[in-house]
């Protein structure tokens, strides 16, 4: 059977129904203690083993999330998005835009943002082209995993469920293309562009 190392000075060997123990002589041991069954130890080693396999997956998964392509940056308003020199945000929208918010992914040049609008302006822009329901429908929108963005523009979307829920939804004319989404009862505008 196998020897056992336990704490204090003994050592034992399992038998079928209990150990036998002996004790161990050292420097460091003060008085003998009882042999702990194998099946102890072996349940010990294993807790170590699945405690160091967790702490390996935690790191690679701080590692993942630091090494990401994605990147997320808020405006006061359309001035302040502009002067900053960050090319991720859609030239049609209106200047009276407020709170804006942009995720954007390096790797698939996919964006996605979100805006305040107020709620007595009617056109965002004269640069956007409204866009018919039909032309939206089957659109594939990846969701940004982003609190923000509406269940309603991920996936493959449906025209007539955006408008039936008060949407109107604009293009841009120029390439990089983007959408822009009016929620006109929320007061909220989105914007994504699927370039990969």
């Amino acid at each position: 059977m196998g020897t056992v190392y336990v704490d204090g000075g003994r050592v034992g060997r399992i038998e079928a129904f209990g150990y036998e123990s002996k004790p161990i002589h050292g420097p460091k041991m003060r008085g003998p203690m009882q042999a702990v069954p194998a099946t102890w130890v072996e349940s010990s080693k294993m807790t170590f083993k699945n405690n160091v396999v967790v702490v390996v997956l935690l790191v690679c998964q701080l590692f993942a999330v630091a090494c990401s392509d994605r990147r997320e940056s808020s405006f006061a308003n359309v001035k302040e998005a502009r002067s900053s020199g960050w090319g991720w945000i859609p030239s049609g929208l209106p200047e009276s835009a407020t709170d804006l918010h942009e995720l954007h992914d390096v790797d698939t040049n996919e964006v996605w943002g979100t805006f305040r609008l107020p709620g007595n302006e009617h056109t965002p822009s004269s640069t956007l082209t409204r866009v018919e329901a039909s032309q939206i429908t089957g659109q594939t929108i990846r969701s940004p995993r982003a609190g923000w963005w509406p269940e309603i523009l991920t996936g493959k979307l449906d025209g007539r469920a955006l408008e039936q829920r008060g949407f109107e939804v604009y293009a841009t004319a120029a390439p990089p293309e983007f959408w822009i989404a009016i929620d006109r009862n929320g007061g909220r505008g989105f914007f994504w562009s699927n370039a990969r």
